[in-house]
């Protein structure tokens, strides 16, 4: 294994050299590499890490030098890039190593400029830096795992950007990267500097000024640490929609959801999605971080979902009062914004379906997508939310899960009436479009668009100006077969879509879903009042039409018929007033024509 005396007599010797010196490049690389992988092996031990420390400084500002200096000569600043990447991996396994602590936070300031100097935007795009830079990031994330000192002058530095600060938003810088491994370790900082605090918050004060804030605070309630986490997030959407599957996202994705469920758990989640909201007045007020962070909880809630379905818990298990409500009350806090988003987003949306539906024509359905989008985010969280106070309801437990299942379910929250509406708008807006009914289409025109069978007259007139009525065929196109022994469904109406209105996917199964799992009530169970009350409201409004109008196949909304069964059994469950509504409706028979307006299956009779 190399020491550290070899590996300054290489650098020597390479100094002396006249270019391109490329044994003496070699052997200075390789040693230097070798010397890294001793210091990790050994950790630390037996070296003079000030000494060490010393050395690579005077060598980084050398080639910072160097490097400027030649900065149109490829050919010489590529040696010296692999030699300057080789030098900070040493820096980097010393930094991890606690005896080296001390003589890391002495020479700080070095990488404080050489992080000045490589987050250069000409620097940071250039390929032939990129091994250094994230490099570089490595040294950043690993001096914050070892020393709590470090971490601090680190976060103050480059992520709160002290005055006169080399490069006072290097971290946010190296998590905009377009390497993934410079922003897997960026995120791995800050998920270690959260990680330190979290102890903290999790039994201290929750009120501190903020220059005295713990980590996870600071994140949440400077601006400095809002635009970090939403560099993060838009990472983290991006990685979702690369086609890249390597181990580095994989890690990236978990790591971010790592940094959420902290923030969660700690009852910051609630502080920082309203932080995140978008300034401008402009409806839907909804940003898309605010979306990602939303799309980043659902992630956490589902393994969380999983471990509470996996995990034995023996009855009769004795909890601390004072432990309990601490964490109640960090998931009210946390949660707290979650109904007040969503109902503000159902509001919006039926406000904007209702004005096209109803005449009113809606030129830009730009607003009515973003709602979408944060809809389903909003509700997917909702609903683990409440699958996972069902869990503790049948362990008999109290939580801040069963907590906010109930706040869901209260008449104030307005959560039950919001998703009536929506089912109701959603399906008068784009009605269930059945998967195998044919589709008539212009060949002359886009083949994937929904158009309508032109009607008599207008297959016959035409006019010189106006020319052929939008979207019409010449005639009908066969019917296709059905498969030997299969009939058309009663459901298999044709609701055709003529205009380029959003489809809204899988957003009346969302519903669904979540209006099932408030509705929902364990087997044996008693029969709750705020269930009963609930029930009441929904059949009050007009949402068991909704419901069994939602059997019906709709290639937009997979398994909806099985939801909404779901979702009516328990609707009915125990309420004798909302049995005796179902039993007066009647099916509406295929020779009678629905009543105008309707596009359901069912009305009463």
């Amino acid at each position: 294994m190399a020491d550290f005396d070899a590996v300054a007599e290489a650098w020597a010797a390479w100094d002396a050299a006249s270019p391109p010196a490329v044994a003496e490049t070699e052997r200075a690389v390789s040693l230097a590499q070798q010397f890294a992988r001793t210091i990790a092996v050994q950790k630390g031990e037996g070296v003079d890490a000030t000494a060490l420390w010393d050395w690579l400084a005077l060598r980084w500002d050398a080639w910072r030098t160097y490097d400027a200096t030649h900065a149109a000569d490829a050919a010489l600043r590529a040696p010296a890039a692999r030699g300057m990447q080789a030098l900070l991996g040493v820096a980097r396994n010393s930094a991890a190593q606690t005896a080296h602590t001390d003589a890391v936070l002495l020479h700080w300031d070095a990488v404080g400029d050489v992080l000045a100097y490589c987050l250069l935007f000409e620097n940071m795009t250039d390929p032939a830096l990129l091994p250094a830079v994230r490099t570089l990031a490595q040294l950043v994330a690993n001096a914050a795992t070892c020393d709590s000192a470090l971490q601090h002058t680190i976060w103050r530095l480059h992520v709160l950007g002290e005055p006169a600060t080399p490069s006072p938003d290097a971290v946010q810088r190296l998590l905009a990267s377009s390497d993934t491994q410079t922003v897997l370790a960026s995120a791995v900082f800050v998920l270690n500097c959260i990680d330190t605090s979290y102890e903290e918050e999790m039994i201290g004060p929750m009120c501190t000024p903020p220059e005295k804030a713990s980590f996870a605070r600071n994140v949440v309630q400077t601006p400095e640490g809002v635009r970090l986490i939403e560099t993060l997030l838009g990472v983290y959407d991006a990685a979702l929609l690369t086609d890249e599957s390597t181990e580095a996202v994989d890690e990236l994705l978990q790591v971010t959801v790592a940094i959420v469920q902290r923030l969660f758990k700690c009852g910051l989640f609630g502080e920082l999605l309203n932080r995140l909201a978008p300034t401008d007045t402009d409806e839907p007020r909804v940003s898309a971080a605010q979306i990602t962070l939303l799309r980043v909880l659902a992630t956490y809630l589902d393994e969380r979902l999983a471990r509470l379905q996996n995990t034995h818990r023996p009855s009769g298990k004795v909890r601390m009062l004072s432990s309990v409500m601490q964490k109640s009350q960090r998931f009210t806090q946390s949660t707290e914004p979650l109904p007040a988003l969503f109902c503000s987003l159902a509001s919006y949306a039926v406000r904007t379906m209702k004005q096209h539906v109803d005449g009113g024509s809606v030129d830009d359905f730009r607003g009515l997508v973003r709602a979408h989008m944060a809809l389903l985010a909003v509700l997917s969280c909702l609903h683990r939310i409440g699958l996972c106070a069902q869990e503790d309801v049948a362990h008999h437990e109290t939580s801040g899960d069963t907590e906010f299942l109930a706040r869901m379910r209260a008449p104030a929250c307005g959560i039950a009436e919001a998703c009536v509406d929506l089912l109701h708008e959603s399906n008068r807006f784009f009605p269930a479009q059945n998967p195998f009914q044919p589709r008539y289409t212009d060949v002359a025109d886009d083949v994937h668009a929904p158009c309508r069978y032109p009607a008599a007259d207008e297959r016959t007139a035409h006019d010189g100006n106006a020319g052929m009525p939008p979207r019409a065929c010449a005639s009908p196109p066969p019917t296709p077969p059905l498969p030997e022994g299969h009939v058309p469904s009663s459901t298999a109406q044709v609701h055709p879509v003529t205009d380029s209105r959003p489809a809204l996917y899988r957003l009346k199964c969302s519903v669904l879903q979540l209006l099932g799992t408030l509705a929902f009530e364990p087997s044996g169970a008693p029969h709750l009042a705020d269930v009963s009350a609930l029930q009441d409201r929904v059949r009050e409004r007009g949402g068991l039409l909704d419901t069994l109008n939602m059997t019906q196949l709709d290639e937009h909304n997979p398994y909806i018929r099985e939801y909404a069964i779901f979702t009516l059994r328990y609707l009915l469950a125990g309420n004798a007033a909302s049995k005796a509504q179902v039993a007066e409706l009647r099916p509406i028979s295929p020779q009678r024509e629905a009543p105008t307006g309707t596009t359901g299956t069912v009305a009463m009779q």
